[in-house]
C-alpha cells in the first residue's frame, strides 16, 4: 500500500468528509486507502470507517488511532474541510520523500498546504507562522499543520504516534516541528502544495474548549525538551487504541 489518508471527523459526512474523500480519489492516482474515525456510520467504497466509541474532544486521538490501523508506506494527515488543489502535490510529496535528499534522514516528514515554491525551505520563516519557543531557542520553525510522513519515521522515531497524545486538538502541530528540529531535522514543506477548501467552513464548530489545556501541555513539553528532561517524543506508555474499531458489512474487525 503506497499511502494512507487519515481523517477524523464528527460532522455530517456528506457535508464535510465525503467532499475530502472525493477530492483524494480525484487527485491521488497511486495505491491508497482512506481511513475515517467518526461516531457516525460511513459506508463508502474505498473508505475504511472506524467508529469513535466515546467523545475524543479533538482530532489527536483520531489521528493516532487511525495510524495503528493504516497500511500505507506514506501517511497523509487530512481534515474534513480541505483537499488538494491539484494532483501534483501529493505525488510530489512522495517523490521528494523517496528522493536522495531524504535517503539517510531519520525524520522523513513534509508539511502540506504551502505556497513556498522552492525546496529545501525549512530555513524560510519570515512572514510565516512560527511555533512559540519561549526564547529557549534562537531559531524559529514553521508550524506543520498537514504533515505527510514516511511510516518508518512514526514507528522508529516518534514512538508510534503522529501527534503527542497529551494534546486534544491544538498545538500538536507546533510541537512536532519543534521536536524534529531539536533532533536535527527541521521540517520542510512540499513546495506549491496549497490546499483547497472543499467543504463550507463552520466557524461555530471550532474546538476551543481545550485550547488552554493544549497550550499548557505544549509549554510543559517544550520546557522538558530544552532542559533535556526528556529525549523521547512520547514517554513510553500504551497507545490509546481502545477508542474505536473498524466496521464492515457482515461484522466488525
Amino acid at each position: 500500500m503506497k499511502a494512507s489518508f487519515l481523517i477524523p471527523t464528527n460532522r455530517n459526512y456528506k457535508d464535510y468528509a465525503q467532499k475530502v474523500v472525493d477530492n483524494i480519489k480525484k487527485t491521488c492516482f497511486f495505491e491508497k486507502e482512506i481511513l475515517i474515525f467518526s461516531p457516525d456510520i460511513i459506508e463508502e467504497e474505498g473508505v475504511r470507517w472506524f467508529k469513535e466509541e466515546s467523545p475524543s474532544h479533538g482530532c489527536v486521538i483520531g489521528y493516532n488511532f487511525l495510524f495503528t490501523k493504516s497500511k500505507g508506506e506514506f501517511i497523509f494527515i487530512c481534515n474534513d474541510e480541505y483537499g488538494f488543489m491539484n494532483n501534483s502535490s501529493p505525488h510530489l510529496a512522495i517523490e521528494i520523500l523517496e528522493s536522495s535528499y531524504y535517503k539517510d534522514r531519520k525524520f522523513k516528514i513534509l508539511g502540506m498546504g504551502s505556497l513556498i515554491g522552492v525546496f529545501p525551505n525549512e530555513h524560510l520563516t519570515a512572514g510565516y507562522t512560527t511555533v512559540p519557543n519561549f526564547s529557549l531557542s534562537s531559531r524559529e520553525y514553521r508550524i506543520c499543520g498537514y504533515p505527510v510522513f514516511h511510516r518508518e519515521t512514526i514507528e522508529n522515531h516518534l514512538d508510534g504516534y503522529i501527534f503527542h497524545p497529551a494534546f486534544k486538538h491544538h498545538y500538536a502541530d507546533n510541537y512536532l516541528p519543534l521536536y524534529a528540529a531539536f533532533n536535527g531535522a527541521p521540517i520542510n514543506d512540499c513546495p506549491n502544495s496549497s490546499l483547497l477548501m472543499v467543504a463550507e467552513e463552520d466557524e461555530d464548530d471550532t474546538i476551543a474548549s481545550y485550547d488552554q489545556h493544549d497550550y499548557n501541555v505544549y509549554k510543559s513539553l517544550v520546557h522538558d525538551l530544552f532542559t533535556e528532561e526528556t529525549t523521547n517524543y512520547v514517554e513510553k506508555k500504551p497507545l490509546e487504541t481502545s477508542k474505536g474499531f473498524e466496521h464492515r458489512k457482515g461484522g466488525a474487525k
